[in-house]
């Protein structure tokens, strides 16, 4: 509350002008080339931004968000964000749980033709003695009437165990900071690696994420911005700047952000109709 009339200024990001923000100036990070330029100039549906190189090797890589989020020690791993508000209240209330569908297997090290629907549950976390997801719990899907929430949809392809997905549109659940916020992401990829032996997959999914969106979710999390070490003014001057993707055809500033999220998922059941399917 430090605006000039005591404005919220994660709510009214230009009340005030605070110092930039400091962003990784670094050249790693994960991702997936998203623009198809091997050097990140400008193009029919980008705005020119830096490249990384991720740490398999993989080149030419667009993570704007992580320039934005690296230097901010809230976010770092064992931070407050990470450590507490957002990891922990979906463990502790599962809120916000994802469930990922996998369709038209046909073998699970080769499968030309597949087909993944992104889902939220309504059922909490099944946790083991240590407090970590259970595999193979079931859970029930989000729905109103007959219709299941969210379903957005990616066609994909599995080759020597890897599930790899096309470029999709989706809308994913987010939680994080005692609210929901939405993950609409344009371009959407994703590589799975369904051959753990104990049935953990590695995954990396990554796209442009709509900008208004982003925002709207991070200015929800003021109470993290106080405890984390960052800035909501500069942080949103940063987001403008750094913003990457899907340019407005009048103003010609970008709409949206490339991001990047590693991940591990866990075999499930999904219910439906009150019944456990029988795929996992």
């Amino acid at each position: 509350m430090r605006g000039p009339k005591g404005e919220d200024v994660c709510w009214n990001p230009t009340a005030v002008n605070d110092p930039p923000l400091n962003i990784v100036k670094g050249t790693t990070g994960y991702g997936f080339n998203l623009d198809g330029t091997t050097d990140g100039h400008a193009t029919a549906k980008s705005c020119a931004h830096k490249k990384f190189t991720s740490p398999d090797g993989a080149t030419a890589v667009d993570n704007q968000v992580y320039r934005i989020l690296g230097c901010m020690y809230g976010f770092r791993a064992g931070g407050v964000s990470s450590g507490l508000i957002s990891n922990e209240y979906r463990r502790s209330t599962g809120r916000g749980v994802m469930i990922m569908e996998i369709t038209g297997v046909t073998d699970p090290r080769e499968s030309e033709n597949v087909e993944v629907a992104f889902y939220r549950a309504i059922d909490r976390y099944a946790l083991d003695s240590a407090g970590e997801p259970l595999p193979y719990a079931s859970y029930r899907i989000d729905a109103s009437g007959t219709k299941e929430r969210y379903g957005s949809k990616a066609k994909g392809r599995i080759h020597e165990g890897v599930l790899t997905t096309t470029p999709a549109e989706v809308e994913l659940p987010s939680y994080g900071a005692a609210g929901y916020t939405e993950l609409h992401i344009r371009d959407m990829q994703m590589t799975l690696d369904l051959t753990a032996a104990d049935g953990k997959a590695k995954g990396l999914l990554g796209g442009y994420y709509d900008l208004e969106t982003w925002w709207s979710g991070m200015r929800r999390s003021a109470l993290q911005s106080s405890m984390g070490d960052w800035s909501c003014p500069a942080t949103y001057v940063a987001s403008k700047q750094l913003a990457d993707g899907y340019p407005d055809p009048k103003t010609g500033e970008c709409t949206a952000i490339s991001t990047a999220y590693r991940f591990t998922a866990i075999p499930a059941f999904i219910a439906r109709e009150g019944r456990v399917a029988r795929r996992p």
